[in-house]
């Protein structure tokens, strides 16, 4: 029970000792004292049942302690198995698009192999998550076994089983049946409401590290899983909390037929939102990390709720989308299974120029950007004869479509720069202004 090194510094996972252990090394030491010297003022069986109680309060907490170390020494094996899949399945994606580029620069290997290196940050968040519920957990376990256990002695500590707050019926076999609904009613009914939302909160760090690691899933299907998983908990302690409260069944039809009358006054929307959301989660049309296309509007998806999707688009604005929108209007899913996109250079050249070598050129600086790909290979096409040029177009591919833009940046100056070197003009629109002078005529 060493405040420095004993059990407590082992359960709190510090090095040092908190005020609370430095407060409670004291009492732990002088209750077997105070114990010992009860029968000597005549509390002999108080003494003994002193005795019995704080030898399970001590054989509780060393449970206790067992499941915390237990727990946490699973989580710690758990996560380092975690950590170890991630980093190895960065490196085979820098290893594949390594390969996948042959024209890659010679230092390209050493950066994919440092960059794989790297641990994504929310492996980290998710372990201290993890941490938070299990110490979470073993107060809740610690604090409700010393409960059962010093109940007895001070009978008081049930004496919430004893107040009614309201008097509630239950139909059991068709028969109504009065029940009383007590204040130990009413803080079950909290536990359950706020210890269902706060698992609902962190069930993804437990499905990531002790089930998703072990499947085949993408991060879509992983976010999905974990958000159903979330609700489906949220629902049955929401049930549990409810009718500990005498809200049964019965009662939550009158709730339903309201709800369906609401359905006339407004809450169609809302509604709609959250039976789309459902279906997105199900149906997986978009998935968090994929870049979309919804109207006007072109960003990656960062988070799908049960009302809303979050898209992040390309200035770094967080904008909420209902959901309804997305299972109603078009929407371009730019990675939904193929994240390699189409990039579409028009270029037009003046009449008279060496169409021969234009083609030349454009294909030398379509294939000698490191992030064109080969396949689906570069095209080179004269569309038709303009008014003012011979038009081109130069239809590339690159991997995701994050890098369009900058690849489009590269591919444009190489071909100004190009074009100018060999002499080939990119002719202006040719427009033919005619004036016309009208003589005055003098009045008569």
């Amino acid at each position: 029970m060493n405040p420095i090194n004993g059990i407590f510094v082992s359960i709190s996972q510090k090095t040092e000792a908190s005020i609370w252990q430095k407060l409670l090394f004291p009492i732990l030491v002088a209750i077997p004292i105070i114990i010992g010297l009860t029968p000597l003022f005549g509390y002999f069986d108080t003494a003994v049942l002193l005795q019995s109680l704080v030898f399970q309060s001590g054989l509780l907490l060393l449970l206790v302690a067992m499941f915390h170390g237990l727990s946490t020494r699973m989580l710690k094996v758990a996560h380092r198995r975690f950590s170890l899949r991630q980093v190895l399945q960065i490196r085979a994606n820098a290893e594949a698009e390594r390969k996948k580029n042959a024209k890659a620069e010679p230092h390209a290997e050493e950066d994919a192999s440092t960059e794989a290196e790297k641990q994504p940050d929310y492996v980290d968040e998710m372990s201290h998550q993890l941490q938070n519920t299990i110490m979470s957990a073993t107060v809740i376990l610690f604090g409700l076994g010393m409960w059962l256990i010093w109940r007895p002695l001070f009978p008081t500590i049930g004496i919430a089983e004893d107040i009614v707050i309201w008097q509630g019926t239950r139909v059991v076999d068709g028969v109504s049946i009065s029940q009383g609904v007590t204040l130990w009613n009413l803080f079950v009914a909290l536990l359950f409401l706020f210890g269902g939302s706060y698992v609902a909160r962190h069930i993804r760090g437990f499905l990531e590290v002790g089930l998703f690691g072990r499947l085949s899933l993408d991060a879509g299907a992983r976010y999905a899983a974990a958000s159903i998983a979330g609700y489906s908990i949220v629902a049955i302690t929401a049930l549990i909390g409810l009718g500990q409260l005498g809200i049964d069944w019965s009662k939550m039809q009158w709730i339903i037929a309201a709800l369906g009358v609401g359905l006339g006054f407004g809450l169609q929307e809302i509604v709609a939102n959250f039976v789309s959301g459902l279906i997105i989660l199900f149906e997986r049309p978009v998935r968090v990390g994929d870049v979309v296309t919804i109207g006007e509007l072109t960003g990656t998806v960062s988070k799908i709720s049960i009302r809303a999707t979050t898209i992040v688009d390309f200035d770094h604005r967080e904008v909420l989308l209902p959901n309804k929108s997305i299972i109603t209007d078009n929407v371009v899913n730019w990675t939904l299974n193929d994240p390699v996109t189409r990039i579409i250079v028009k270029i037009g050249v003046a009449y008279g120029s060496d169409l021969q070598k234009v083609t030349e050129i454009l294909m030398e600086i379509a294939t000698g950007h490191k992030d064109v790909l080969d396949n689906p290979a570069p095209l080179v096409f004269l569309i038709d004869h303009g008014d003012s040029s011979i038009n081109f177009e130069l239809r590339i591919f690159v991997s995701s479509p994050p890098i369009r833009w900058p690849v489009a940046h590269d591919i444009n100056i190489a071909i100004n720069t190009a074009l100018a070197k060999n002499g080939i003009q990119i002719p202006f629109p040719q427009r033919d202004v005619h004036l016309f002078e009208h003589a005055a005529k003098e009045p008569a």
